[in-house]
């Protein structure tokens, strides 16, 4: 019998359990593999999908202490007594002994006025430093003196050498010093400098309580939503007057502080490009502060006249659209897209065993429905004057001047579709043991078997150049792995190597620089040969930053283990492992699936797909904080005729570190700073998340699916969705692109291009006949859009690039541009 779900994991089958004896069975010789589970469809899931639905257990942090509830009783005994120097003294051991190590942050903290589901942790050592800095003036005077005299001297060392990093662990230990604040300054300008704005806000906001707003988000969160023509005074009284709850500052709240931290938040926000948050914090400056001087632009002078004239001479002169000008289909004819051939029967089959391992077999849907016609599924990336994709599991070039497609080698990869073992011959037979089974208690037809798109389980045997590459810099980097089948255990069939390799795309190299995951001991629920060979994986695209690859690995088991790698981009070794916790896996046969690591600035944050979101410093692997959200039942294995919904990265927009996870139904924001949740809003259903606009009307984070939404980015609340009901007849195909403040989004006949600040149309639709008429992945280029359908792809160009034919024809009827004017340019 298979095992049943643990209890304690509160798994909510959402389908009919369908118990069948065994002498209604045919052949009394079959094995038992228990009771076959019928799966109906979700409600809300398309009609060519049947899938099951789970509760998913909350995601649980790698390396949480329970010290600091035993600790902080004994600090409050402590604080009650008087007796300082021993309740100090006891908070500095504990971040001694244990400030690498995570605990939870209350949840009173939490900004959301509905904050179930959502949970902060952090270091020790910033929990320690939070209970320092609330220690009352009697507290705070016996803790200073006895650390302030070395933290100055830190600080007069580390800013004459402007030494980030020192100053940076200075705030660390010392933040409830005196001469912090003087370090939170430096590191704030030495940002600002670097043009990384997110540790900008990080380190000013820290300055002063009155730079969060009284729930404590970010001050313009509010700003942005009050009357600009408030009368000063009474937005001041009611900004002081505000209630806050515990966070981070640290120094003296003096207005001069604030002032001189609000003006630098201001002009953040100017270089940033955000003129409506810089415009807000102004005005919370003007009114705070309203004779604040300082330096501005090289001089002293009052803060609040000096950034509006900066404020309004950004709005006047830089904040100019410059909109492609009218598009038309390159190349003579376009490209055909080779067609990957189905999944072989003995790998379909194998595929039935692992689903009824874990409980699940899924009917066949019906055919003759819209899920019958093919849609697209490849994505490119662009360098230079070439696009690179895999096609049929090859790799290959692009010349997007002539249209002409060329095979790519992978150094290394001499075959990349090398056939290997096959099932066992008993596997066969238990599959269509499994089969009958269903057939006869349900009379269903034979199962679908075999997932879509780039995330799909790999046949065993097969070494295959993963669909989804990256490129940085003048390399590309692919994943290649090989799989085999476990011997007769009921493991997915995993990668037996696995590695991603550099391919210069400028010059050769006959030694690629490799990188492989993390080698381990396999989980203790591993057994047989899977438990000798199941080790980390890759479960995301990398991220390539100057000389740092990042990537997120993951290791199977009852529980998914994730964690965020850093390598040598040049050499291809490994810096630093960060372990992060564990998760179900919404899709157990495919399983974990995390999004591609972002890096802003200092810091690189990582979607896990499992329950959370993780800060960590770019530099060392630290994490800085992981933030757990309500998951939602999600399809735990889909076979259908569409991809499944593939892992988009989450997107920082100034303070907010924003993300559409896969095993959520919400798009969510987090503080940059603090890891609290800021904002929560309902997505249209498997929108992804392409990208931020910025206009003069503000800025807007945009997703796109079957229907097209846009959310402002400070407030989060909804801008736009087109169409407004799902039901109307039109509705996305494919991957949208963003290009300036213009969003192309492909339906199954046309692209339509919207502004998605205001909703409006921004030109005529394009039509997709040229390359099929059923939807399309968009990739934006210098030289205009690469539209890629479900068999074919063709650029559609930029006017400027290409002279368009003559006469000119509606942008919806384009003719194609001969190549020899594209090759030209």
């Amino acid at each position: 019998m298979p095992p049943r779900p643990r209890a304690d994991r509160r798994t909510a089958l959402l389908a009919l359990a369908v118990w069948v004896s065994a002498g209604a069975l045919a052949g009394a010789e079959e094995p038992d593999f228990g009771p076959p589970r019928l799966l109906r469809e979700a409600p809300e899931q398309p009609a060519n999908a049947l899938l099951m639905s789970a509760a998913l257990t909350p995601f649980e942090p790698h390396g949480v202490s329970s010290r600091v509830r035993r600790t902080l009783l004994q600090y409050e005994a402590l604080a009650a007594d008087g007796a300082w120097d021993e309740a100090i003294a006891l908070v500095e051991r504990l971040q001694t002994e244990a400030g690498a190590e995570l605990t939870s942050v209350p949840s009173g903290e939490a900004p959301l006025e509905d904050a179930d589901g959502h949970e902060r942790f952090v270091s020790i050592a910033e929990r320690c430093q939070r209970l320092l800095s609330s220690l009352p003036p009697e507290g705070l005077a016996a803790y200073r003196a006895r650390v302030d005299r070395s933290a100055r001297e830190r600080l007069d060392g580390a800013t004459a050498r402007l030494d980030a990093a020192e100053l940076e662990k200075l705030v660390r230990e010392f933040q409830a010093s005196e001469p912090a604040a003087d370090a939170l300054l430096a590191l704030g300008e030495l940002a600002l400098e670097r043009g990384d704005y997110a540790a900008s806000r990080r380190w000013h906001t820290r300055l002063h309580p009155l730079l969060s707003d009284p729930y404590g988000r970010p001050a313009a969160t509010s700003l942005v939503l009050l009357d600009p023509s408030a009368d000063p005074a009474q937005l001041a009284e009611a900004w002081r007057d505000g209630e806050r709850p515990e966070r981070m500052p640290l120094a003296p709240a003096d207005d001069g502080l604030l002032a001189l931290a609000l003006s630098r938040l201001a002009l953040t926000s100017i270089r940033e490009g955000d003129l409506r948050r810089a415009a807000a914090e102004t005005r919370l400056l003007r009114a705070l502060a309203t004779d604040a001087e300082g330096r501005i632009a090289g001089r002293i002078q009052p803060l609040a006249p000096a950034l509006e004239a900066l404020i309004e001479a950004r709005r006047s002169s830089a904040m100019t659209s410059a909109r492609w000008g009218e598009l038309v289909w390159a190349w003579a004819d376009p490209v055909e897209i080779e067609q990957e051939e189905p999944a072989p029967e003995a790998v379909r089959r194998r595929n039935v065993i692992q689903l009824n391992a874990f409980g699940q077999l899924i009917a066949a849907p019906e055919s003759g429905g819209e899920g019958d016609v093919p849609t697209p599924t490849l994505n490119a990336m662009v360098h230079g004057t070439a696009a690179y994709f895999v096609e049929a599991g090859q790799l290959r070039r692009l010349d997007l001047a002539t249209g002409e497609k060329h095979r790519q080698s992978v150094p290394g990869v001499s075959n990349p579709l090398r056939r290997g073992p096959q099932p066992a011959p008993g596997d066969i037979a238990n599959a269509e043991a499994i089969m009958r089974r269903l057939a006869a208690a349900n009379g269903a037809r034979p199962l679908v078997l075999g997932a879509r798109g780039g995330a799909r389980p790999a046949a065993a045997g097969l070494s295959q150049v993963d669909p989804e590459i990256t490129i940085a810099g003048d390399t590309l980097y692919v994943r290649i792995a090989d799989t085999q089948w476990p011997a007769r255990t009921r493991q997915a069939a995993f990668p037996s190597r696995e590695e991603i390799v550099a391919i210069p795309l400028e010059g050769e190299v006959e030694t690629p620089v490799r990188f492989e995951p993390p080698s381990d001991d396999a989980p203790a629920d591993a057994q047989g040969p899977a438990a000798q060979a199941l080790g980390f994986q890759f479960v995301s695209t990398p991220t390539v930053v100057g000389d740092r690859l990042y990537v997120a690995v993951a290791r199977p088991g009852a529980r998914t283990e994730i964690a965020g790698v850093c390598y040598s981009a040049t050499s291809g070794r490994r810096l630093w492992t960060t372990p992060l916790g564990s998760g179900d896996s919404s899709q157990r046969l495919i399983g974990a699936n995390a999004s591609p690591p972002v890096v802003a600035g200092d810091t690189l944050y990582l979607a896990t797909n499992l329950g959370a979101v993780a800060a960590l410093d770019a530099a060392t692997g630290r994490v800085r904080w992981i933030a757990r959200y309500p998951r939602e039942g999600q399809p735990m294995t889909r076979f259908t005729a569409e991809p499944p919904q593939q892992s988009t990265r989450c997107v920082v927009a100034g303070d907010q570190v924003i993300a559409a996870p896969s095993d959520s139904s919400r798009l969510l924001a987090w503080d940059t700073a603090t890891g609290a949740p800021l904002w929560d809003a309902d997505r249209p259903r498997d929108a992804a998340l392409v990208g931020v606009v910025r206009s003069k009307a503000g800025s807007a984070v945009v997703l796109a699916g079957r229907q097209l939404a846009s959310y402002d980015t400070l407030t989060g609340q909804r801008r736009m969705l087109w169409p407004e009901s799902p039901r109307s007849g039109l509705r996305g195909v494919g991957e949208a692109a963003i290009v300036g403040d213009e969003v192309f989004w492909p339906t199954r006949e046309a692209i339509f291009a919207i502004d998605p600040i205001t909703g409006g149309l921004t030109r005529s639709p394009i039509d997709l006949s040229p390359v099929g008429g059923a939807g399309a992945n968009i990739t934006a280029t210098d030289y205009g859009l690469l539209v890629c359908g479900p068999q074919r792809l063709r650029l559609l160009a930029r006017a400027e690039v290409v002279a368009p034919p003559e006469p000119p024809e509606p942008v919806s009827r384009l003719r194609g541009a001969e190549p020899a004017e594209l090759a030209q340019q």
